[in-house]
């Protein structure tokens, strides 16, 4: 429920994201990927699912405009789903 902005300081990183609605309706509002790299910039709007992964060794700086959410975390690779 915030607006985030991520910053590529460096590596390379592949980021899944997608609308609001793609969670209800993923052939309507299909996933999209982008690979970032050293200076890139990237903004998820509220209420938008991504998912961040790296594919390289990387450091990235994430600015939010609400520090009191907890992530809701739909699925990860070290089983940390939330039961919301």
């Amino acid at each position: 429920m915030k607006d985030e902005f991520f910053y590529v300081l460096s590596g390379k990183v592949l980021v899944t994201f997608g609308l609001s609605k793609t969670l209800e309706n993923s052939e309507k509002y299909p996933w999209s990927e982008r690979v970032l790299s050293a200076g890139d910039v990237f903004n998820v709007q509220s209420e938008c699912p991504y998912r961040l992964q790296a594919l390289e060794e990387s450091i990235m700086i994430e600015v939010g405009d609400r520090c009191d959410d907890v992530p809701v975390r739909l699925e990860d690779d070290y089983g940390r789903a939330d039961a919301r």
